[in-house]
């Protein structure tokens, strides 16, 4: 499924809105990205990888403000192949080098992430029920 940018406006809105939600700079331990990713089973409505190009372009952007030009390089090269596997693994490895801060940083990606994903998964189940009720 190609991602659209109008889709990934739409992902970027709704995580943009869980930071102005977020209470005290806490929410739960998000789960590694590649375990997140292979949990989606058939009956599952969101659409994990569809969510990912926004992730990797925030962890790209953070990693080279923070002086981690290799691992964003690396995180290019994984995010080339399309290989969403392969992303969300390059995601976790990533964060088992850098700074705490930074780590923390990126867990917070992940935990929007996996968020806005069954966000969208909800809105686009109403949206589908209001279009049917008409």
């Amino acid at each position: 499924m190609l991602v659209e940018e109008a889709d990934i406006e739409k992902i970027t809105a709704s995580v943009l809105e869980k930071l102005d939600e977020r209470i005290d700079g806490r929410h739960p331990k998000p789960q590694l990205m590649l375990d997140w990713l292979l949990a989606e089973g058939k009956k599952d409505k969101s659409c994990r990888r569809c969510v990912l190009r926004p992730t990797a372009e925030w962890y790209y952007s953070l990693l080279e403000e923070k002086g981690y030009q290799s691992l964003a390089d690396g995180l290019q090269e994984a995010a080339d192949t399309e290989d969403k596997t392969l992303v969300c693994a390059t995601f976790d490895e990533i964060k088992a080098k850098v700074t705490p801060e930074v780590r923390d940083t990126l867990e917070d990606f992940d935990w929007y992430t996996q968020d806005a994903a069954a966000t969208l998964e909800v809105e686009e189940l109403e949206a589908a029920a209001s279009t049917s009720d008409e």
